[in-house]
């Protein structure tokens, strides 16, 4: 104790000395030690016994009060040099003040919890972190004299910025004069401007334009040269890179660094948190999410954090415009993205949902008018053909002969659905949908132009960590280290052998479903059988209880295959083995979608397209075989659309509330109780901890971050066009759904979930090829249930055509008799029936059965093939890229060009046609310029209302 004593007494005294210039050294231990209350922990640290699993410290900082007294501007024995702070010999860092301003936030957060007698994972985190420093960064370990979690915060110096930032071929702004362009660095608007009169809205709100589009001055930018530093638009250092910036390079530093001495082909931070080395990895909040108590006044308190929880992620702004800039500078351009499109999603489904429950209004007037003649015909019970005996619909067993007039009410329900609205909604709502993909592309491209994600390309993604490893595995008699995108490949034969086993594997789950499929309809026969059985109430409502059982039943085994597959499609992806991580993601997203198409809407097609079209006698029924209800085939899909969808939206939003907010508060209760002294805690309960320290008490996100509400949203794109046709109110539903959706997913992101590491993209990708998918799928869907199980069509072909032959309404038109002496089982069960009963098929009538076989064929081929020549002239006429954005693409490019020629340029003296061939196409300009150079935003300030996005 009394040599321990010494030691930290020999470092506070050097620490003191060592206030002028310091070289800046690593050392070679990387494990921090403890933090007492109100200092800060310093890394060097040398062998010596261990406590509760951290490696003792060998000095600790001085307090806070003590720093302040002293005016030292950084940690760890370092001061700043021009706002760079300079290391100091432990290979510790501090605050990271500059000069005059307040300490920057940590670039990023590792977390790992101390572990007794687990000498292995201690091993490897030393070995890691100090590989970390090997690499230039700079780390920090606090945790607390009470604490079994201990906290490493990662700082990217700006030398190793730059270099990274130039392997990386990051954009950054360059320096040019530009005309018209005002601004700050960082547009906070103060919560009560909210209020102020500057721009309407199409809901009558008014909003503050400046908040909602709080970016940087506008800029050119270009990919970053390390010698050209002069070139770009920063006069500090710390304020070159943006926090995203320095969190994308930190992350790939994390991904890229060896972290087993004994594996040399053991890399990157997911190794580490998936043998428990480390129990979390994130880039820090810029600050709490709560806004209440702060002054209003002080636009230096309020964080970007509560700006967004202020004016996006709230309840309250439900129908006001979403700050798209703002988001996308502090998530990244992959979330932000999301949140556009699903902004313009939702603005876009109120054109069907409010013609959809226009229809269903008509259609429920037209059900209950007194002309109508068919419904007439079933609902009379005193003559036929309402009072006929029917033939059971499943087994005699199971299902007994009843009169058609019973069928009244469900005949009235499937009329409501199945008129000429309904046709009418398919037309509108295909339509809708074509110009929806479309038009969403060009808003896209102004988006990606915006955020200057227009030209993000693959070769800029690193290789994977785990493909690195399986490829230093399959060449280990390589000599180099370094892995050559080009060079090395994984072998075609093991490539085709690895996805030809998941492919399998995809094959055998899809059985899964199709074998769930089949159990349901067996299920249902068995319960027709246990009701009539029971008898009494459950009897006389056979088939309207045993449809609600088999449809809960159905979202129950829905639920339950989708989490089952969800983990079997990350095994088979991570069996695959990638390249890159967009490629892991395309190739899991992909798995996931077919899956869920299946098995969502699955029994919606057999009940839609397969369970009508029965053309067996009633004596050839089994278990996997029933009749439609006489009253029409279009009840079953409908109930099954509507409890699916409705089940499904309320358990997602419950869950999407309710589950991040259990865990957070779990988590929470947990932190407080590990990570705060007594003291502390009964005090405030650990609510002053910093902000990377609660964090750690939020929930991860998924993959990227917004992959499971891309996959509910196909979902749901699905539920609103496949079968719109005989359910109109989808999309109102899907509408009112998503105004709140989207505020739930954004106090998701601003208060549930850690910040996750942003990702550039230049657009949804994927997920639009997927929503082409389902746009192809539903045209055939709506096609089919129109043409062939709609009565529409054959109503129309024999009031027209048929009628004038014969005396028979189309009711008895579709009735065939059937003697049932030629069926033993019906004589076993119902001796006392009649010996006649009637089934649905008129296609027994052979001529006209033909007719009207014919008939729908060319119908259904019509239909498709007109919709899909509409789909292809809308692609080839409209534009992908609106013709200002291609111009202030070439307008870009001069700028550049001039630029980097040492020449600073004056936008407002630029005309779009200066220098620039206006007929030539922007690859063209961009070859003749020979620059890669984009612009993040060339619009004056007039143009700002292009950006403001009037979704919800």
């Amino acid at each position: 104790m009394q040599q321990s004593n010494n030691l930290l007494l020999t470092s506070r005294l050097e620490l003191q000395s060592q206030r002028g210039d310091i070289e800046e050294k690593n050392t070679s231990r990387p494990c921090g030690g403890r933090r007492s209350s109100g200092s800060l922990v310093a890394l060097g640290s040398v062998p010596g016994a261990l406590s509760n699993g951290c490696p003792k410290a060998t000095l600790l900082l001085q307090d806070k009060e003590e720093e302040e007294a002293k005016g030292g501007g950084g940690g760890g024995g370092g001061r700043t040099q021009g706002g760079r702070l300079v290391q100091s010999s432990i290979g510790s860092i501090g605050s990271r003040k500059s000069d005059g301003q307040k300490p920057n936030l940590a670039d990023f957060v590792l977390v790992y919890e101390k572990q007794p007698n687990v000498d292995k994972l201690m091993a490897q985190r030393c070995f890691f972190e100090q590989n970390l420093r090997t690499e230039g960064l700079q780390l920090e370990v606090e945790s607390e004299p009470s604490s079994r979690v201990c906290f490493v915060k990662i700082y990217a110096p700006f030398g190793l910025l730059c270099r990274r930032a130039q392997r990386l071929q990051m954009k950054l702004p360059v320096r040019t004069a530009v005309h018209g362009c005002h601004g700050t660095p960082r547009q906070q608007a103060l919560p009560n401007e909210l209020q102020r009169s500057k721009k309407p809205t199409p809901f009558g709100f008014t909003i503050d334009e400046e908040l909602l589009l709080s970016q940087p001055t506008l800029h050119i930018t270009a990919p970053f040269i390390q010698s050209r530093l002069d070139l770009y638009n920063a006069l500090e250092e710390e304020k070159l890179f943006s926090t995203n910036q320095r969190s994308r390079i930190v992350f790939d530093l994390l991904q890229r660094t060896r972290c087993d001495p004994n594996n040399k082909n053991k890399h990157g931070i997911g190794w580490m948190l998936s043998i428990g080395a480390y129990k979390a990895a994130y880039p820090p909040h810029d600050g709490p999410s709560d806004y209440k108590g702060l002054d209003p006044g002080d636009r230096d308190q309020w964080s970007t954090r509560q700006i967004l929880r202020l004016t996006w992620a709230n309840f309250s702004c439900m129908l006001k415009p979403q700050p798209l800039q703002l988001i996308r500078s502090y998530f990244g351009e992959k979330i932000a993205f999301y949140f556009a499109w699903l902004g313009y999603y939702t603005a876009w489904l109120t054109l069907p949902g409010l013609f959809g429950l226009i229809c269903f209004v008509c259609s429920l007037s037209w059900t209950h008018s007194s002309d109508h003649h068919y419904l007439a015909e079933i609902c009379n019970s005193n003559k036929a053909p309402g009072n006929l005996t029917m033939c059971p619909v499943c087994i005699p067993e199971n299902c007994v002969p009843w009169k058609l007039a019973s069928s009244c009410e469900s005949a009235i329900w499937n009329y409501t659905f199945d008129n000429y609205a309904g046709i009418l909604m398919a037309v509108v709502t295909l339509t809708w949908a074509i110009f929806f993909l479309e038009t969403w592309k060009r808003r896209e491209a102004s988006l990606a132009f915006q955020w200057d994600a227009f030209d993000v390309e693959e070769y800029s993604e690193g290789l994977r960590p785990e493909y690195e490893t399986e490829i230093h595995r399959l060449n280990s008699s390589s000599s180099s280290t370094t892995i050559n995108h080009q060079e090395f490949q994984m072998p075609l034969l093991k490539s085709i052998c690895r996805k030809g086993a998941s492919l399998s594997g995809v094959l055998l789950l899809i059985g899964a479903v199709l074998l769930a499929l089949v159990a349901l309809i067996v299920i249902r026969i068995e319960i027709y059988g246990l009701l009539k059985k029971i008898g009494g109430f459950w009897f006389a409502y056979q088939y309207e209880v045993t449809s609600m059982i088999i449809h809960l039943c159905t979202f129950a085994v829905v639920m339950t295959l989708g989490l089952i597959y969800e983990q079997s499609a990350h095994r088979l992806t991570d069996f695959e083995c990638p390249r890159t991580q967009t490629d892991y993601l395309n190739s899991y997203i992909w798995k996931v979608f077919i899956f869920e198409l299946l098995n969502n809407f699955g029994p919606i097609f057999y009940a839609a397209l397969i369970r009508g079209q029965n053309f067996s006698l009633p004596n050839e029924q089994t278990h996997l075989k029933e009749f439609c209800d006489p009253g029409g085939c279009l009840n079953e899909p409908v109930q099954a659309i509507a409890i699916l969808l409705l089940a499904r939206l309320l358990i997602s939003n419950a869950a999407e509330l309710g589950y991040p907010l259990m865990k957070k508060v779990l988590k929470g209760r947990r932190l407080v109780t590990s990570e705060v002294s007594p003291v502390e805690e009964g005090a405030n309960g650990g609510r002053n901890q910093p902000t990377w320290r609660k964090d750690f008490a939020l929930n991860e996100p998924h993959l990227d971050g917004v992959y499971a509400e891309y996959l509910e949203m196909m979902v749901q794109f699905g539920y609103v066009t496949l079968f719109v046709s005989i359910f109109p109110l989808a999309p109102m539903i899907c509408l009112l759904n998503n105004i709140v959706e989207v505020r739930l997913d954004a106090i998701n992101f601003v208060v549930s979930y850690r910040r996750p590491v942003p990702i550039r993209v230049a657009g949804i990708d994927t997920w639009h090829r997927c929503l082409n998918i389902i746009l192809k799928l539903a045209i055939i869907c709506n096609g089919a249930v129109l043409a062939f199980t709609s009565e529409i069509l054959p109503k129309v072909i024999h009031n027209f055509y048929f009628q004038q032959d014969q005396n028979e309404s189309y009711l008895e038109f579709t009735l065939i008799s059937f003697n049932t002496t030629s069926w033993p089982q019906y004589k076993t069960y119902y001796p006392e029936e009649n010996q006649i009963c009637y089934y649905r098929d008129m296609y027994q009538h052979t001529v006209k059965g033909q007719q009207i076989t014919i008939a729908r064929l060319a119908v259904f081929i019509a239909f498709v093939m007109f919709f899909y020549l509409l789909h292809w002239l809308v692609h080839t006429l409209l534009p992908k890229i609106p013709s200002d954005i291609s111009n202030s693409m070439r307008r870009a490019n001069l700028i550049a060009r001039e630029v980097f020629y040492g020449k600073d340029v004056d936008l407002g003296s630029l005309e779009y046609s200066s220098g620039v061939n206006e007929n030539s196409s922007i690859a063209e300009e961009m070859e003749m310029n020979n620059l890669p150079f984009s612009s993040e935003s060339l619009t004056s300030k007039d143009d700002y209302s292009k950006i403001v996005t009037a979704a919800v």
